[in-house]
């Protein structure tokens, strides 16, 4: 967030969720205030009903180091919000580059870049989010599921 910025890039970061990791949640507080980001960057722990938020941003970042199936990306697409997430394998199953959402390196530069791109370019916002219009989760898991069915089970037994 200081990168973007130090690049005349502004925004509002809403963190939600419980923060598992009290050590980590208490240094990124000090980052937090060392790089004067206390009024943009907040912290909002776990809230009852995250989808008003969701549904308000402009995007939602997914930034983990490791993530398998990420529900945060399917409710995101399911009410239209495009997703920036780092490629875990989970991401990389649900999001095609520039398409259905926006995929980074796990390097604060690449997500730098990435969230920068997107956040000056409204043509690739509007793209994205027409293309997760209508998003239907079931739909998608079906296609997944019948494609696992036609060539994930084609070992042989013993």
């Amino acid at each position: 967030m200081a990168k973007l910025r130090d690049r005349g890039v502004r925004i509002k970061w809403l963190n939600l969720g419980s923060t598992a990791d009290e050590g980590l949640y208490r240094k990124l507080l000090i980052e937090i205030e060392k790089k004067n980001l206390s009024h943009d960057f907040m912290f909002l722990g776990a809230v009852n009903n995250p989808y008003p938020y969701i549904k308000n941003a402009s995007a939602v970042a997914v930034l983990s180091d490791y993530e398998s199936w990420s529900m945060v990306i399917t409710e995101a697409k399911i009410l239209g919000v495009p997703v920036i997430a780092t490629k875990t394998s989970g991401a990389l199953e649900q999001l095609e580059h520039e398409v259905t959402g926006i995929l980074c390196d796990f390097d604060s530069n690449d997500i730098a870049d990435k969230m920068e791109s997107f956040l000056c370019d409204k043509e690739l916002q509007k793209k994205i989010r027409d293309n997760i219009t209508g998003f239907n989760s079931s739909t998608v898991v079906l296609f997944s599921f019948n494609q696992l069915i036609k060539n994930g089970f084609n070992r042989k037994t013993s």
